[in-house]
């Protein structure tokens, strides 16, 4: 048997990762999200695999950790819209450089 993390741990850790990550889009920085996808996957399979009072200990975590991921989504889609809101004022605002590129 692979030892793991108490699941509590890995909620914990992931939920660590991601305010981090939306408080840096937040701050307009950049974020480096690798690897994020299989901790979530991996927790997901192991709740999978856990009791069920286990999963029942849990859960909190769980709905926690589902609203700070939908937190941060909503902080990558607007980060998005800064950018391509820069990018565009940037455009317009030297429509020489731009056609300059285009030679």
């Amino acid at each position: 048997m692979i030892d793991r993390p108490p699941l509590e741990q890995e909620l914990q850790d992931l939920s660590t990762a991601f305010g981090a990550a939306r408080h840096l889009l937040i701050q307009d920085q950049p974020v480096d999200l690798t690897g994020l996808d299989e901790q979530v996957k991996t927790l997901c399979d192991h709740v999978r695999d856990a009791s069920p009072e286990e999963r029942k200990k849990i859960e909190p975590g769980f709905i926690a950790l589902q609203s700070l991921l939908k937190d941060l989504d909503t902080e990558l889609r607007l980060s998005h819209e800064r950018t391509q809101r820069a990018v565009q004022k940037r455009d317009t605002q030297s429509p020489a450089s731009s056609r300059e590129q285009d030679s």
